[in-house]
């Protein structure tokens, strides 16, 4: 570009558009190529290239500023160093992204085995119940039974004895839970 930085910080200042139509066609193909080359595309060239000359505009403007290059030199600095810090900021959004997902994955596995584990666990409890208290167990929550109908298959006189032997039974899978995690919690201690 033949004209000097005075020269275009005189025409910029009266917002001559053909100054800058002149900096757009000696820069925006090189900057096109730029762009292309490092995985992008025609949109994110000209968004690049508008983004680069509002800074090179805002640059000029300023009275202590002093070029030591070209103008286009300087331009495709300025485009350069922008679009790497896009790219640098798209890697680190997909490095987000991707951490997100194996948090999540990582979660959701650790709840699987969670209830696994707890699953296991609740069957251990219920083979050291006593058989009565298993077989009340089983019918109250996995079969569903209604209370009136296991008041009669226990010979429980009232509804209120039934629900008593229910919480009975329940007080035992609590204390063997209870007796684990203490037994557990010394071992981790000792």
């Amino acid at each position: 570009m033949s004209k000097t930085i005075n020269e275009i910080k005189r025409e910029l200042k009266t917002e001559n558009n053909l100054v800058i139509r002149k900096v757009y066609e000696n820069n925006f193909k090189k900057i096109y190529k730029f762009v292309l080359n490092n995985s992008g595309n025609i949109a994110d060239a000209e968004d690049l290239f508008q983004d680069a000359m509002i800074v090179f505009i805002e640059k000029i403007r300023q009275e202590q500023f002093q070029l030591t290059a070209s103008i286009d030199t300087y331009i495709f600095s300025i485009s350069k160093n922008l679009w790497l810090k896009k790219l640098r900021d798209r890697k680190t959004q997909l490095s987000l992204k991707n951490s997100q997902t194996i948090d999540l994955q990582n979660s959701i596995i650790n709840i699987i085995e969670n209830e696994k584990t707890y699953l296991e666990r609740l069957k251990g409890y219920l083979q050291k119940i006593t058989d009565h208290c298993y077989g009340l167990i089983k019918d109250f929550f996995l079969k569903e039974n209604d209370i009136e109908h296991i008041q009669e298959k226990y010979g429980y006189t009232t509804r209120h004895n039934a629900i008593n032997q229910k919480h009975k039974c329940i007080k035992q899978i609590r204390r063997l839970k209870e007796q684990e995690e203490k037994s557990k919690k010394n071992s981790l201690d000792g």
